[in-house]
């Protein structure tokens, strides 16, 4: 009878290991689903991403995108300083600071990033300081803002045009209608002792300017309506 118990309580412990072995392999292939996913979300993230020691500043780890977009490989970026890479926006000692949450402590600021080519990118970045697995570290994601800046740029330009081109058509209108403002008080003041032959000359005098007026008011409508359909 107790080895018919032994064998019993054997084939009872067999099974639940065999139902153990089962779970861990269960949990195993989600854990190693659930690293793929967020290896895949870090690897194809749209910014470029790096894990930098706080103590020496070194990149532990970085995405993909971040060495493709300064013409490195992953590799040759691990163990690298970041102070090799990244530059001040003004070149000087101070970093441009936008923002800075009190809550996570998250600092997002304008760089630039050195290529490995020498080329200086506009960068925005977005830092904290994280701790996990025991240690800190700080977590960095970078966004290439070169067409923001360039968006920028033709606005200032846009502007300055368009400051220049106000200038040139108050100029414009301003001087035809003076004249005709002046003939118009004249003849209004004097129009009871004027020759007619003066008065004809007033009026004309008074009917070219109204009609420049005009012009450069149908030119203002025209450049308006281009700039709109070219928007």
């Amino acid at each position: 009878m107790e080895q018919i118990q032994d064998q019993t309580d054997i084939e009872q412990l067999q099974a639940e290991l065999n139902a153990a072995r089962r779970e861990i392999a269960r949990l195993r292939g989600q854990f190693d689903n659930i690293k793929l996913y967020y290896v895949d979300l870090f690897q194809n993230a749209g910014d470029s991403i790096f894990i930098i020691d706080p103590h020496t500043n070194l990149i532990q780890v970085c995405n993909n995108h971040a060495a493709r977009r300064l013409g490195y490989l992953t590799h040759e970026l691990i163990g690298r300083s970041i102070d090799e890479i990244e530059v001040t926006s003004d070149l000087t000692e101070q970093q441009d600071v936008f923002w800075e949450s009190t809550v996570s402590g998250t600092t997002v600021y304008e760089c630039h990033y050195r290529h490995r080519d020498g080329e200086l990118i506009p960068v925005e970045v977005s830092s904290r300081l994280v701790r996990t697995g025991g240690r800190e570290i700080i977590q960095s994601f970078v966004r290439n803002i070169s067409v923001r800046r360039q968006m920028e740029k033709e606005k200032e330009e846009l502007i300055a045009d368009l400051d220049n081109f106000a200038g040139m058509v108050a100029h414009d209108l301003k001087n035809p209608l003076s004249i005709a403002l002046g003939y118009a008080y004249l003849m209004q003041e004097r129009w009871e002792i004027m020759a007619e032959q003066d008065i004809r000359d007033g009026l004309n005098l008074f009917t070219r300017n109204c009609e420049r007026l005009v012009n450069i008011v149908d030119e203002l409508l025209l450049f308006a309506t281009v700039r709109k359909e070219n928007a």
